[in-house]
């Protein structure tokens, strides 16, 4: 699994990189069956933004993945960067499984 980590509003640290790398990659596990063919990509995308009605920075995770064809992209917003990490992740991980049971469901039928 390769990831493409993009920041346009903040700059990224070697750490922070790190830490990203870590933890899109424990993704891996559920991502086995799909790797068969070719190589997947994750695209990562992390902004500092404001929202409207919202005080202060607040980090927008955007990931991206595409598994034969379907495409899975999830959204997260928290004040926190490890925290939308995180959630974005585990959205991500429940996406993927979801697509990975109707698979195995459409090759039983």
């Amino acid at each position: 699994m390769q990831i493409k980590i993009e920041s346009p509003t903040f700059k990224l640290t070697p750490t922070i990189q790190t830490q990203i790398e870590r933890k899109i990659l424990s993704l891996e596990k559920f991502t086995k069956i799909f790797e068969k063919e070719k190589e997947l990509i994750v695209f990562v995308e992390i902004k500092k933004s404001t929202k409207h009605h919202r005080h202060g920075e607040i980090f927008q995770t955007l990931l991206r993945l595409n598994l034969n064809g379907k495409n899975i992209s999830v959204e997260a917003n928290d004040i926190n960067f490890q925290t939308s990490l995180d959630i974005a992740k585990d959205k991500m991980k429940e996406k993927i499984l979801k697509y990975k049971e109707k698979i195995i469901q459409k090759n039983k039928k």
